[in-house]
């Protein structure tokens, strides 16, 4: 009897606990947000590692309309624009635990790194290779390697297969070509090779997302590797040519100015990196270099051949003011920067709608934050995200968010500071001016020389294809790491042919 009374009085206080404990996070803050993710961080984990983080960071922004929504029991969401630009503006909200998940190697890079002091450090060895005045002196080598080599693979498709092109594919194999040159200073030798390096690469990068965001489960998950053996296999290949190329520069006698010579050069003192040091920041070169470019290009183009009259107009305004008669010569961005206002808002306006390498950047504040736009508080030690998704496609922000719609930033350009696919601030990607010229550029030169249609027979997605709200159904995407199509075998063809007539 003693027994079974103490076995009652002990469960009664546990569910006592428990209940105080629930009702405690409940009502701990006084911020909107799901009472699952109130209750436990393991909610948004699995969310994160499911590759649901987009949507979600879509429906609690919906669900739970204002300003900021609470995630996890420590953690805040924030989706107004100027809120995001102080968050990211702050000094002091330094980078959260989170990014150690974004180690590509046994070691930090400047992505994964929360040490601010090393951050700098490595900022300073990047920066003169993204300003603007080196990537000028690169252009010829930019041009050459991605919208020469993806034209003349176009030019051959359209003489022997009939026009179909994936586009998909075509800017992955632009972006590495582009990003493999500029860094490692080494280049694709074999025809052949071209379509098993996209694949090798996009099998890779998929196991590097998937190991990151597994981190945040338990630790039994990672077995789940043992059923990715392709992916594996793959990463291992692209480590290995990122290890050979920083092994052949360490040991060439000659010395080149570019990214990777830099980074060899800081083996010495006073940085020191280790081998495993050069080799993370490399990684974080070549993956940070491809997918933003690669799948911010793939989905402008599924866009504008989702909306005919923006597909019509973008051409209409390359092809008056460069005429194609000589389809040979290239467009190089000197020549076209800031004279194709409709082309640059048809990129601004889907990283928009489908930011790539963001959906919500964390920052922890030590000493708290008041938010000045929304009047509410992160308390001291507890995380904010930016919810860029959220903030991308809020009602209150965006007329007809989910509308892929160029105009709003030609009628207003200013919006163009409420977009965060690449950061802000002294936040903002060191490769945002590579990255913009590639995507204008390849763009630019595409519409002017291509006239571009559905192959026969396409019923998966098109302009008919739409929503309750009779907006044109996006292509399916997954969300690891980087906005991915889901289907690019199937969702990123094309049929392609000379555009003759001015």
């Amino acid at each position: 009897m003693f027994f079974a009374a103490l076995v009652i009085t002990i469960t009664a206080a546990a569910a006592a606990l428990m209940l105080t404990t629930i009702i405690r996070r409940l009502s701990n803050y006084k911020v909107p947000g799901s009472p699952l993710g109130k209750l436990s961080r393991w909610h948004y984990e699995y969310i994160a590692a499911s590759g649901q983080m987009a949507h979600h960071a879509l429906r609690s922004s919906k669900g739970y309309p204002g300003p900021i929504q609470q995630i996890q029991p420590t953690s805040f969401s924030l989706t107004h624009p100027r809120d995001i630009r102080q968050l990211l503006g702050t000094p002091s909200a330094f980078k959260s635990p989170y990014y150690g998940i974004l180690k590509f190697t046994s070691t930090n890079s400047l992505l994964s790194t929360t040490d601010a002091q090393r951050a700098g450090q490595m900022r300073r060895v990047f920066n003169p290779y993204f300003s603007n005045a080196y990537l000028l002196r690169m252009e010829p080598l930019i041009l050459a390697q991605g919208i020469g080599k993806l034209m003349h693979r176009w030019d051959r498709a359209i003489e022997q297969e009939g026009g179909e092109v994936n586009f998909c594919d075509a800017f992955n194999l632009a972006a590495f070509s582009i990003i493999s040159n500029l860094v490692f200073g080494r280049e694709i030798s074999e025809e052949g090779e071209e379509m098993r390096t996209v694949r090798w690469m996009a099998d890779a990068t998929t196991y590097i997302s998937l190991r990151a965001v597994l981190r945040l489960l338990p630790d039994w998950l990672f077995g789940l590797f043992r059923k990715l053996p392709q992916e594996q296999r793959h990463y291992m290949r692209m480590r290995g040519y990122v290890e050979r190329a920083v092994e052949h520069r360490r040991t060439q006698g000659e010395k080149k100015s570019d990214l990777l010579q830099a980074l060899v050069d800081c083996m010495q003192p006073p940085l020191s990196l280790t081998p495993e040091d050069v080799l993370a920041e490399a990684f974080l070169l070549l993956i940070g270099g491809i997918d933003p470019t690669a799948y911010t290009l793939t989905w402008t183009l599924h866009l504008l051949m989702l909306y005919p009259e923006h597909l019509g107009k973008a051409q209409s305004e390359v092809r008056s003011l460069f005429p194609s008669q000589n389809h040979r010569r290239v467009l190089g961005y000197a020549e076209i920067k800031g004279k194709l206002p409709f082309l640059d808002a048809c990129i601004l306006e889907s990283m928009r709608l489908v930011p790539v390498p963001c959906v919500q950047i964390p920052r922890t504040c030590p000493a708290g934050l008041r938010l000045r736009e929304s009047g509410a508080e992160v308390p001291p030690g507890c995380t904010a995200f930016a919810n860029i998704w959220g903030s991308h496609h809020a009602e209150a922000h965006w007329a007809e968010p989910s509308r892929f719609d160029p105009m709003r930033f030609v009628d207003n350009p200013r919006l163009k500071h409420a977009v965060f696919a690449f950061g802000h601030g002294t936040r903002l990607c060191m490769g945002k001016g590579l990255a913009m010229m590639n995507m204008t550029v390849i763009l630019a030169n595409i519409l002017r020389t291509y006239n571009l249609a559905l192959p026969p027979g396409y019923t998966f997605r098109g302009p008919s294809i739409t929503d309750k709200q009779g907006v044109p159904r996006l292509m399916p995407m997954t969300q690891l790491l980087t906005a991915k199509p889901r289907r690019p075998d199937r969702d990123c063809r094309l049929i392609i042919a000379k555009h003759t007539q001015d």
